[in-house]
């Protein structure tokens, strides 16, 4: 029998190779309550969910003591990421109070105020529209974990109301747990974390526990623990098998024994994949292939377009009850190949940060009763570096950087000053989702597309973005990064960063070297006069609360889009008070709290994007050539973004 052979060729410098299931997690804890007095776990047990989840390899998003505003927002976001790849997980959690109104569950917000039932709905998060916006993603796998199911805490709670009420219209794909059975009630816990919770927490933490066993297992020591009193609930649409980390082999349907096994190829001969546990390759790996008349097989297998070092492969199902695994080797001998452990129940996988200068092979192969079988076809992609980032050259000269003193909407901190800028590359539009998803293989934006710019970009991810930009292409770093935390994954959370000037990598630009690009030699408010319209820059009064595809708007006269609106770009320097005198090249002051960014957004005060603080109206006047932002460099907000510039 032929085999199916998928082969890739990427010619990128990335420096690690690794298959992943994309995974996302949505933690909420609310424990300070405003009315309802406190509970003592649940930010225990959204703080240590969320360092078990990374651990498995989910990106995690947390909510701690949130408002409903910040509570459904994040649950759009979640839907939005696992919408993009269709073979994701998502793992919803929520420790706090919940209550059940008329057959419905909700989830209740820290600072909520509900004098009565009839609020619910306009003050809860309804558990309803929760499951409905998760299954609008249309991913494998959603699983909600609901640790609420506490005494309904308000005076006007009717006798018989206790706990949540049984799941109704469950989606398919999904799996619901409460910590106790539907009409009683979860206890608190007397230690970091309340009963459920930390049963979930042991299991979570052990490698190789399928999904339906990790929910049996907790749910038999909640019971134990509790002399019977604590029965959690377990609703299941889901009919597959997953596995949140790495499945050991006695847990994964292994292969039949073969006469050959197929073995990893040596790490003397290929660079080996740096991967996380739940991706790590099956050591001795074994494949048995079945009659072709007994096993479908897999059908039309395509390849995504790859960026750098990224490509999603995609085939057919071969049928009800089939599952698919990935084999992989620099050469073209499936003797040589290793498996990965990742069993897929849908029909993608991702691939992504290739290794540099590398062939790769790939088999896929369906999978039923412990036999594999596969279909001949072969596909070859090439790729030699990342789409390069279209760079317009910035001639240095003289400018005079802030605002004169009676520009409209001009702020205190715009004090003038004459500053000279050397030439430097910059790039022609914002940092696109598409790119970043290239380079990092993960895109954290709100709205979703390739061709907006992306955003919920932190000032210490787009140091990363712009370091792994310059190794893919073979350029010097800008950047020396010491005491990351967390020391790998994200959310990082501090560093020390050290800018080598001398480096051709790709960096951030300096306040000094953004203005003077935006303004492309005009001296007014505006790089289009002293006025600006609906024609000319994305803003408040034409965005329609959302970022727009980069490029959409007229150019300035050096060439460069967006200088004014769509998303806030960060710059290199912390935030300060202006010199008087005459600078040269200035990075800004040695030290602070916040990092500037440039440029004005689309915001306006509807936008269910930002914060409260950030709920205003964004007048045109935000976004002129002079105007500072600033936020601390590990602020993740749904209007900041970036662009890159060279030496």
């Amino acid at each position: 029998m032929k085999k199916l052979v998928l082969f890739i060729l990427l010619l990128s410098s990335a420096a690690v190779f690794s298959f992943t299931q994309q995974k996302f997690a949505l933690v909420i804890g609310n424990g300070n309550y405003t009315d309802l007095g406190r509970l003592n776990n649940p930010l225990n047990d959204a703080n240590d969910m969320e360092a078990a989840l990374r651990n498995l390899g989910f990106t995690v998003e947390k909510v701690l003591d949130g408002s409903i505003d910040q509570m459904e927002s994040a649950i759009i976001r979640l839907k939005n990421r696992l919408s993009v790849s269709k073979n994701s997980y998502g793992f919803f959690f929520y420790a706090g109070h919940g209550v059940q109104s008329g057959g419905s569950n909700y989830l209740i917000p820290a600072g909520a105020r509900i004098p009565g039932e009839n609020f619910l709905r306009e003050r809860a998060v309804s558990v309803q529209s929760m499951l409905a916006e998760l299954n609008d993603a249309g991913n494998e796998l959603n699983i909600i974990v609901l640790d609420a199911c506490r005494d309904n805490p308000f005076s006007w709670a009717r006798s018989g109301s206790r706990g949540l009420t049984v799941v109704s219209n469950q989606p398919a794909d999904s799996i619901i747990v409460y910590a106790t059975s539907a009409g009683s009630t979860a206890q608190d816990g007397t230690g970091r974390n309340g009963l459920f919770t930390s049963q979930l927490l042991k299991h979570l933490n052990t490698p190789g526990v399928e999904v339906s066993e990790l929910f049996r297992l907790t749910g038999a020591d909640v019971s134990q623990a509790s002399n019977r009193q604590q029965i959690p609930a377990v609703y299941n649409q889901f009919f597959g098998r997953a596995y949140l980390g790495s499945a050991s082999a006695a847990n994964i349907p292994a292969p039949a024994p073969a006469a050959a096994a197929v073995q990893p190829v040596p790490a003397t001969q290929t660079p080996a994949p740096a991967v996380t546990s739940s991706q790590a390759p099956s050591a001795a790996a074994q494949i048995t292939p079945a009659p072709a008349a007994e096993l479908p097989v897999p059908q039309n297998l395509s390849a995504d377009t790859p960026g750098t070092g990224s490509v999603t492969l995609r085939w057919d199902s071969a049928g009800q009850g089939y599952s698919y695994r990935v084999y992989w080797s620099t050469q073209n001998d499936l003797s040589r190949a290793a498996a990965f452990n990742n069993s897929i129940y849908g029909t993608s996988f991702f691939i992504s940060n290739m290794s540099a200068n590398t062939n790769y092979y790939f088999w896929v192969v369906s999978v039923r009763n412990r036999l594999e079988s596969v279909k001949s076809a072969v596909i070859s992609i090439n790729k030699t570096t990342a789409n390069p980032i279209d760079m317009v050259r910035i001639n240095g000269g003289t400018f005079m950087m802030g605002s004169p003193s009676r520009e409209a909407g001009r702020r205190s901190d715009e004090t003038q000053h004459r500053v000279t800028v050397s030439s430097f590359y910059m790039g022609r539009y914002e940092i696109t989702q598409k790119e970043y998803q290239e380079v990092m293989g993960a895109n954290p934006s709100y709205f979703i597309g390739d061709n907006l710019p992306v955003e919920m970009v932190t000032w210490f991810d787009a140091i990363e973005f712009c370091n792994n930009l310059s190794q893919i292409e073979g350029l010097t770093p800008t950047y020396t990064i010491t005491g990351r935390t967390p020391v790998s994954g994200y959310p990082i959370t501090a560093a020390t960063v050290t800018w080598n000037r001398e480096a051709n990598g790709y960096r951030l630009p300096t306040e000094a070297e953004w203005e003077y690009a935006c303004r492309a030699g005009t001296t007014t408010a505006y790089n289009t006069g002293n006025t600006i319209n609906t024609n000319t820059g994305w803003y408040s009064k034409n965005s329609n609360s959302r970022t727009q595809p980069v490029g959409q708007k007229p150019a300035n006269a050096w060439g460069l889009f967006d200088m004014h609106g769509n998303v806030w770009e960060w710059c290199w320097d912390w935030y300060g008070t202006y010199p008087s005198s005459a600078q040269t090249d200035p990075v800004g002051t040695s030290a602070g709290s916040c990092r500037v960014y440039r440029g004005g957004a689309f915001i306006t005060s509807a936008s269910s994007v930002l914060s409260a603080l950030w709920r205003r109206y964004l007048s045109a006047a935000d976004v002129r050539s002079a105007y500072r932002g600033n936020s601390t460099p590990t602020s993740r907000i749904g209007c900041i973004g970036f662009r890159v510039v060279r030496n």
